[in-house]
């Protein structure tokens, strides 16, 4: 997959992932669960039913419709109605909930920075709230709005999406009309032109270097720049050859 189609799909699977995924959390997956070296007190009516207490957890479970797990000391809890209808999660410090995994709610307290909250309707309606200016962005999807801080980006806006979006990321910031055929981005070390399918230019200083013309018949370009052994291809309707500088990769066909 060259870096045209990769940029495409990565973009897609952004929204994909952004509007229909409650969240995305770096914290560790904490329990949900009893677990541990403690005795525990066990009690269980058929399959509908059952109960468990160990020092400090304890979890219900009433089944199809309701279960419940607590953790004293992280103050964790973990509950569902009817799942997946309805599930919460939280600590002291976040809490998400999700109901139908189409309406969510996440929200951190940072120490640095305050609250943070993110209430989306998948997959249409999406909102941030909190202290700082890149918490706060609210879009309608896909006629006009924005998102901040989420996956790979810092920034994302459109407009009747897929007619218009610019994107950034650090110093890189990018414009695209008719995504992903138009798109025009760039920054001191990173540059990406292309009007598909006429021509494509794609590089970051030390990276790679990717180009096209008349994509997808003719396609060219060196990868792994950063590293030891840097390779190199060419792609045409009629040939195709991939390479390394020092001669430990060749193959064409």
């Amino acid at each position: 997959m060259n870096l045209d189609n990769l940029r495409t799909f990565s973009l897609t699977v952004f929204f994909a992932a952004f509007l229909i995924v409650p969240g995305i959390s770096l914290e560790a997956k904490l329990p949900t669960h009893p677990n541990g070296d403690y005795k525990s007190d066990y009690w269980q009516f058929w399959f509908l039913y059952e109960q468990e207490k160990r020092p400090g957890q304890e979890e219900y479970i009433f089944r199809p419709f309701f279960s419940s797990y607590t953790e004293k000391q992280s103050a964790h809890t973990y509950q569902t109605v009817l799942y997946p209808l309805f599930y919460r999660e939280k600590t002291n410090h976040w809490e998400k909930w999700t109901f139908l995994f189409l309406f969510n709610k996440d929200s951190m307290k940072h120490e640095d920075t305050g609250d943070d909250t993110d209430l989306i309707l998948s997959p249409f309606f999406h909102w941030g709230s909190g202290e700082t200016e890149r918490d706060r962005y609210w879009g309608l999807f896909p006629l006009i709005g924005s998102t901040k801080s989420k996956i790979s980006w810092s920034e994302l806006n459109y407009f009747l999406f897929p007619i218009y979006a610019n994107w950034s990321y650090k110093e890189f910031k990018a414009h695209a009309f008719l995504w992903p055929l138009i798109v025009f981005g760039s920054s001191d070390i990173r540059k990406e032109y292309r009007i598909l399918p006429f021509f494509s230019i794609k590089e970051h200083v030390g990276k790679y270097r990717h180009y096209a013309f008349l994509w997808p018949f003719i396609q060219w370009g060196e990868d792994f720049l950063d590293k030891k052994e840097p390779t190199n291809y060419l792609f045409t309707f009629l040939y195709n050859y991939k390479g390394s500088r020092y001669g430990n990769m060749r193959r064409g066909s």
